[in-house]
């Protein structure tokens, strides 16, 4: 089932950047035939524009992402619902401070980005592509936060939708812009907004609709919530930071060192290196998300098997998309431009790009893993090394030893250094070997230890209660509340596997029992037909003996019962007080 969970979230974020890669392409490739040499340079110096929006948009779609996943697994969904609405209430606010900006005076931010002192002609360049971003701030801010909400639901489909949406209505507004209205790199920017504009419209039609389970309520803004968002995405927001001051500086290298047509090179290669790049950012967030879960949970093994083999089979795939982006560069970057110094140029920078790609996958597997277990200050720190330190290091030793070239190969050698600190730190110094090996070792209670199980057929239900019964009593539970912990399990399974298991799919139901000092917590997960056994329970009969017998069981040999619905899969937490248990009866 972890694959299959890890397949969804994987799609879900890679299919957002991917098809965004594709709009940055065709953005490019219009500029670029349209407007020119100078063109793709004023989107190449504007371009970290992007990246100081995504702060704000990655601390909330990270922050949201791990926090609703432990408040939903954790059954709180008023918690969840209160998450959801500060952090959107927030980002909208931060939106417009930006869209005020960009109306005022849109050269501030131009000017930090080139460097004060350039001459008018190059900010007014740069301000043209600027200006229309900034006014926009509030939905291109939004979309990656609408779009966390929406995975967390398990609406693919919808993410995939609006993602592909996204390139014909870019393609479409970029030609008319150019074509009919003769707007410049000015109307590409429009363009982009109105696109990002329109995806979020369709997102939020359906998070304000009844069909969505969160949902937003301006009455459930709390400060405490913000706190709690805020140092959840805090590494991911420190990436951002790293991504806009690194191509800022970067941007200076290439004013010092190269031509106009390096920094049109390096456009190009901004483009196209997106396509890798949604891979590492949906592998990342994939990781993150699951880890999280499962850190949540206490679940060990879940969290091992994340570790050991999803992520082997991960970077394998990786570096065969890597070989297959090698040999199809020089076409991919032909497509952009006519002037051949520019191609042959950008032809480098990617190819000198794509040996990086494995290693940056790996530190973002890494990355994402740590935010997942709670280890946000390790998390921080390795993202300031890999993102800021080491890469402006790299890029201005290499920069001024070979030029132009230098600061192409800057990222792959840079991404190497760190993949290879990485591993020495997690081989050979023990506490931060411990703190990601065994991240759990410091949260578990007195006493707590767990099993899992999958079940496939019916006949495995009485198996699954058997086992239950006989972990229970070689964990020094009473024979009596044993026998409730097993009554409970194998009516909660028996209904999954006929009511929810549907004909001719493949579905998946996994088990687990969790049990400390205090309590036993049994817990169901699968990926059939939603059904919430909280709420049918409400609306029963209470008089009516034998309606629903099953479920009236569970509830009568428990003390708590929560139903969530995440990431496309129904998940029910039966939780019966140790301490309490021996005076509770069935026939109650």
């Amino acid at each position: 089932m972890i694959n299959k969970v890890y397949s969804k979230l994987f799609l879900s974020s890679f299919l957002q950047y991917f098809v965004l890669s594709i709009t940055g392409m065709v953005d490019c490739a219009v500029c670029g035939r349209w407007c020119g040499t100078d063109g793709l340079t004023a989107m190449q110096l504007a371009m970290p524009i992007f990246f100081l929006l995504g702060i704000p948009s990655m601390i909330g779609g990270t922050g949201i992402s791990i926090v609703l996943s432990r408040e939903l697994g954790n059954g709180r969904k008023n918690n969840a619902v209160s998450a959801f609405s500060t952090v959107v209430m927030t980002a909208v606010a931060i939106g417009v401070i930006f869209t005020i900006i960009g109306l005022t005076c849109p050269s501030l931010i131009t000017r930090c980005f080139i460097g004060f002192g350039k001459e008018q002609e190059l900010v007014d360049m740069v301000d043209q592509y600027m200006k229309p971003i900034l006014i926009g701030a509030v939905p291109i801010i939004i979309l990656d936060i609408l779009n966390a909400e929406a995975a967390l639901e398990g609406k693919t489909f919808l993410i995939s939708a609006v993602s592909f949406m996204m390139l014909p209505v870019d393609v479409v507004l970029d030609i008319i812009a150019v074509e009919v209205f003769r707007a410049g790199v000015a109307g590409i920017a429009y363009a982009s907004t109105i696109t990002y504009g329109v995806s979020v419209l369709v997102l939020l039609i359906f998070i304000l609709s009844r069909k969505s389970m969160l949902g937003i309520r301006p009455e459930s803004f709390s400060l405490a919530m913000l706190r709690d968002l805020f140092i959840s995405g805090t590494p991911h927001g420190i990436e951002l930071l790293c991504d806009t001051v690194r191509p800022v500086l970067i941007n200076m290298c290439m004013l010092a060192f190269g031509t106009f047509a390096g920094i049109a090179a390096l456009n190009i290669q901004d483009s196209v290196h997106y396509l890798p790049v949604a891979v590492c950012i949906g592998t990342s967030s994939a990781f993150m998300t699951l880890s999280a879960v499962f850190f949540s949970e206490k679940d060990q093994n879940s969290l091992e098997y994340l570790r050991k083999t999803v992520s082997v089979k991960v970077l394998c795939c990786i570096t065969v998309i890597t070989a297959i982006l090698w040999i199809a560069a020089p076409v991919l970057v032909s497509l952009f431009t006519v002037e051949q110094d520019v191609i042959r140029l950008a032809n480098t920078a990617f190819r000198l790009y794509l040996i990086g790609v494995p290693f940056a996958a790996f530190n973002g597997i890494i990355h994402g893993y740590l935010e997942g277990i709670n280890k946000v200050k390790l998390s921080s720190g390795y993202i300031v090394f890999d993102k800021l330190i080491i890469p402006l290091i790299c890029t201005y030793v290499l920069g001024s030893m070979y030029g132009v070239t230098g600061i192409y190969a800057a990222f792959a050698v840079s991404e190497i250094i760190t993949s290879l600190t990485k591993a020495a730190l997690l081989f050979f110094r023990g506490s931060v070997r411990a703190e990601i090996l065994d991240p759990l070792r410091n949260y578990v209670k007195s006493g707590f230890t767990c099993m899992n199980m999958d079940v496939t057929e019916l006949q495995g239900a009485a198996d699954v209660s058997k086992n239950v019964m006989d972990f229970c009593i070689e964990n020094g539970v009473s024979e009596r509340l044993s026998y409730h912990a097993a009554l409970c399990m194998e009516e909660l399974v028996s209904n999954i596997l006929r009511h929810g298991f549907q004909p001719g799919k493949k579905n998946h139901l996994n088990v687990r029992v969790a049990i400390d000092d205090e309590s036993i917590v049994l817990r169901s997960r699968d990926d059939c037909n939603q059904f919430d056994i909280t709420e049918r329970y409400s609306i029963l009969e209470t008089d009516e003996k034998t309606s629903c017998l099953g479920i009236k069981l569970i509830y009568a040999a428990s003390d708590k019962i929560d139903y969530t619905s995440a990431l496309d899969l129904n998940n029910i937490c039966i939780h019966i007080m140790r301490q309490e248990g021996e005076q509770y009866v069935i026939n109650r």
